[in-house]
């Protein structure tokens, strides 16, 4: 490193129940956001889990994605302390290439919580949730 470049900090990680985290707050890509308001329901989760699996379908994150293999992948990762960018790409390269983006995102852009509310990884959370994931990881 040479003067007057900032070390990147490593993430810290740690693994959590799906279940816990919260549901997204209207990200900004869903093609539902418009619908929310005017569904009724207390909560987008709510909404979410009144729509068909053909409207659930129409979105990228529900579906190619086998999120309960890239979520158990990358919590491998974790609980083994093995995190670097290369790690997680070495682990997706077995996997078709929905399932190894998901493996790689995890590392390439976080989820994280920002106070009580996802601060990255919505959709995927979202995905996750429908899609029965037990755990994943996030950045603390």
């Amino acid at each position: 490193m040479t003067s007057g470049e900032e070390e990147t900090p490593t993430p810290t990680w740690r693994v959590v129940d799906v279940n816990d985290l919260p549901w997204a707050h209207l990200p900004f890509k869903c093609r539902w956001k418009r619908d929310v308001a005017a569904s009724h329901c207390d909560s987008f989760g709510d909404f979410i889990r009144s729509l068909t699996p053909a409207q659930i379908a129409e979105c990228e994150y529900h579906v190619g994605t086998d999120w309960v293999i890239a979520a158990h992948v990358a919590c491998e990762l974790v609980e083994a302390g093995t995190t670097t960018p290369d790690d997680f790409s070495s682990a997706a390269a077995g996997h078709d290439a929905c399932t190894g983006w998901g493996i790689v995102s995890f590392r390439s852009h976080p989820i994280f919580l920002n106070g009580d509310e996802l601060g990255n990884g919505q959709h995927r959370v979202c995905a996750m949730k429908l899609a029965d994931v037990a755990r994943c990881p996030i950045e603390n």
